[in-house]
């Protein structure tokens, strides 16, 4: 069985990182990038350090999405500079898991624990290869920004309403429908 194969029927629980699963979120974040055919040399130039410390995860809001027994992605929320809008700063699924749903349902934790906490907008700096996936989920493409290197092409910038959108109902009214 081929490690697509395993995730194939995957059930997807996402839960608070642990401070001690650092090491293993920093090496599936490096399996991720390495999924891209970026070199080893380059990894931390693109979108800056891939590693994960337990600080991090004690100062920030991590999530890990596992099937009971492995971590197949996670992802984390930081505060910006605007009182209304967090930043996804890392989002990574275990290359394997790719495909499978994974993404999509740590993207709608990622949304709801934005709500929770009473912010209006998910901002997110995307690697290249990951921009598809983000326009694909409802996000607007913003603008973009050099990478933390200074090196290559520009990253792309999107931004994710989390606002309820407003639909019509059969009587005419207005209900509050679902941000994705």
């Amino acid at each position: 069985m081929n490690e697509s194969e395993k995730y194939a029927s995957t059930t997807v629980r996402i839960r608070p990182a642990h401070p001690g699963e650092a090491e293993v979120l920093t090496d599936l974040a490096y399996a991720s990038k390495r999924f891209w055919g970026y070199p080893d040399e380059e990894m931390d130039a693109c979108c800056g350090p891939l590693a994960v410390s337990a600080d991090y995860i004690r100062e920030y809001a991590v999530f890990v999405a596992e099937d009971g027994v492995t971590s197949l992605g996670f992802f984390s929320l930081i505060p910006t500079d605007r009182v209304d809008v967090i930043e996804l700063d890392h989002f990574w699924v275990r290359p394997g898991g790719m495909g499978r749903g994974i993404g999509r349902a740590m993207f709608r934790s990622a949304c709801d624990e934005a709500l929770r906490r009473g912010m209006r907008t998910l901002f997110i700096v995307s690697d290249p290869n990951a921009e598809e996936f983000y326009l694909r989920m409802g996000a607007t493409r913003t603008g973009e920004v050099p990478p933390c290197s200074g090196d290559g092409g520009l990253l792309p910038t999107l931004e994710f309403s989390l606002a309820p959108k407003e639909t019509k109902s059969p009587s005419g009214g207005l209900n509050q429908g679902d941000y994705s």
